[in-house]
Formats: structure tokens, sequence, C-alpha cells
């Protein structure tokens, strides 16, 4: 008659074959990637300009198959020309760092929230009678959003988001698309 000592290795052995295909099996279209990395278009309104060529940047290390790290870059940029004034170049800058909460579940979308926090630049710049003129500010920004990715390939899938961003006393609203490409470590 075998001891409990000795069965308990062979129950665990057996336990983790069982297992085994469950770990393999993929949850979502960025699942148990633990860094993800996302590039796109985006378009915001900011007060009451719409800035319609943008452009932002981000990468996600998960901490587990729900809860990421992540860090973002954003830029959008607006040319305003109005009437017997000179042109001026507009863009808004982020570059922000939180978390974001994924939802599982599904093989064919991911969505999630975020919550981040950094800093937001304005920048203006034209020409004044021939000379040429510009002016910042820089400010705490706080960006909260919520999106989907949406699996397009095996190690791709089309993202979709939108979200509010607070930069000093100004509020913004944005829409992205783009393309994150889940990766190994």
């Amino acid at each position: 008659m075998r001891t409990k000592a000795r069965q308990r290795p062979w129950l665990a052995m057996a336990l983790l074959g069982f297992a085994a295909p469950a770990w393999a099996q993929s949850s979502g279209p960025v699942s148990e990637h633990p860094l993800t990395f996302s590039v796109g278009y985006e378009a915001l309104r900011a007060s009451s300009t719409w800035f319609p060529i943008g452009i932002y940047v981000d990468c996600g290390v998960g901490l587990d198959q729900q809860l990421s790290v992540v860090g973002e870059f954003n830029d959008a940029f607006r040319t305003v020309t109005i009437p017997s004034l000179p042109t001026v170049d507009l863009s808004l800058s982020e570059f922000v760092g939180g978390v974001r909460f994924s939802a599982t579940g599904s093989k064919q979308a991911r969505p999630f929230v975020q919550a981040l926090i950094g800093l937001g630049r304005a920048r203006g710049s034209g020409n004044v009678n021939g000379m040429n003129v510009s002016a910042s500010s820089t400010a705490a920004a706080y960006d909260f959003g919520a999106g989907a990715d949406i699996k397009a390939g095996r190690r791709s899938a089309v993202r979709v988001a939108g979200g509010l961003r607070y930069i000093g006393s100004q509020t913004e609203f944005y829409m992205k698309v783009g393309i994150s490409f889940p990766t190994r470590r």
C-alpha cells in the first residue's frame, strides 16, 4: 500500500497535465501577452477647435491577464487661417502613464478602460509681419479612456478607443483608431 507522501507527486503531475492545455489557450487578441505596442490615428476636439490630424503611440506591460501598466504619447495638429490675420500652426502633445484594465472572455474583442496621468503641452506658431512668433504652455494631464482591441490576425488587433483628457483647465475629447501588436517578452 502506498503512503500519502508518495501519492502526492503523481496527483500533482496529473493535475498539471490536465491544466497545461488550458494554459495554452488564448482568451482574446492580446490575452497573456505581457507586452503590447500600439500605433495609430487620433482626432480630438479641444474647447471649440477640432484637431483632425494626430498620432498616438502606446506600450503596455501586462502585470496579469487583465491589468497593465501603460505609457502613451499623443500629438495632434491643426493649421488655423483667419482672413486678414496670419496663419497659425497649433499642436497639442501629451505624455502620460498609468493603468489599463482589460476584460477577458471574448476571443474576438478585448474591451478595456484606462486612467493615465502625465504632462500635456499646447504650442502655437505663426508669422506676424515677417517675424516668426511662437508660444507654448505645459500643464498636468489626466486621461480617462475606453476602447477595444478587435482581433485582426494571429499577432495583431485593431484598436478603437475614445475618451476625455483634462490638461490644465482645458477639456479634450479624443477618438483613436490604430493597430496593436501583442508580443512575448
